[in-house]
């Protein structure tokens, strides 16, 4: 994985190996080698998304698990905060009932992929579960303001002419 004889021009580190990476660091408890994973997911983090697969370091729900998992150690916060807050605006519902409902689809074709509960650690799948309700929330309240209206349109008594004269 990261053996540069191998291929001198290759990348020490990519997305790819960066799971067992981390994983190898962690069952080691090789912390050169965890700050190593951070930090190049703290300067990737554009690719960090929501689209990406449930089985990539990319998907922000399989990075905050890594996070969680694998870099608790407190004199790892300094490089694991800056990933935490690209998980977490990853991970807050856009406003707008539109696009909250764009992105509950989103999650919802995480969530209910076979691999979500083996991929995706409990306390993660916490805070999605408690997002998703918080959406759903916003956009029922949205949709029955908009029914209240439309209701009230369509039943509202028509003017007398000396009202409206």
């Amino acid at each position: 994985m990261l053996d540069p004889k191998s291929q001198p021009s290759a990348a020490v580190l990519n997305w790819y190996h960066l799971e067992p990476v981390l994983r190898l660091a962690d069952k080691y408890d090789i912390t050169v080698l965890r700050v190593l994973c951070v930090s190049y997911m703290a300067c990737n983090q554009a690719d960090i998304k929501l689209e990406e697969s449930l089985t990539s370091p990319k998907n922000p729900l399989i990075a905050a698990t890594l996070m969680e998992q694998c870099c608790a150690q407190p004199e790892l916060d300094p490089y694991v905060k800056p990933v935490n807050a690209v998980v977490n605006a990853a991970l807050t519902a856009p406003t707008g009932s539109t696009a909250q409902r764009a992105f509950m689809g989103k999650l919802r074709a995480l969530v209910t992929s076979p691999l979500y509960m083996k991929l995706v650690s409990p306390g993660v799948q916490a805070r999605v579960m408690s997002m998703l309700v918080s959406v759903m929330d916003s956009v029922m309240a949205a949709a029955s303001v908009e029914a209240r209206q439309d209701y009230q349109q369509q039943h509202s008594p028509p003017l007398a002419c000396a009202e409206c004269c």
